[in-house]
């Protein structure tokens, strides 16, 4: 599905962006490592405790690009996780009842259920040397 690629990809910046966030706050600030990954968590998931150090000048506008690049990037993972369910449930569920209004049209027909003669359908039953006219074979168990 393509909201699921694109949730990969929204996914993989957000790695991207957090490990270049991280390595940010090492350079501009001299923090720790562990100090550095608690301040990108801590920033791009909107928890907002106080600083782990005091910031400076660029540092702190460096942690403005954090805060708007990597919310934005979170949400729209959201999103796309979202989305992907939805028409995953709506295609399953149209799909159902597609499936069902086909066979309530149907009229004068044989439903063969195949589990009970072919692993495919690809068999008719062994009493038919040719199937009926108007003859459906529906996927599903009897």
């Amino acid at each position: 599905m393509r909201a699921f690629r694109n949730l990969r990809i929204i996914l993989t910046a957000l790695a991207v962006f957090a490990a270049a966030a991280v390595v940010g706050y090492r350079l501009i600030e001299g923090w720790s490592w562990l100090d550095s990954i608690y301040m990108v968590v801590m920033t791009i998931t909107t928890i907002g405790y106080k600083e782990v150090h005091g910031l400076s000048h660029t540092g702190q506008i460096f942690n403005i690009v954090v805060m708007i690049v990597g919310v934005g990037l979170v949400f729209l993972s959201i999103g796309a996780l979202t989305q992907g369910l939805l028409e995953f449930e709506l295609g399953k569920f149209l799909g159902k009842r597609k499936m069902q209004r086909d066979i309530e049209r149907l009229s004068e027909h044989y439903i063969i259920c195949k589990r009970h003669y072919a692993k495919r359908g690809s068999k008719a039953p062994p009493d038919w040397s040719q199937p009926p006219p108007r003859t459906r074979l529906i996927s599903t168990s009897c």
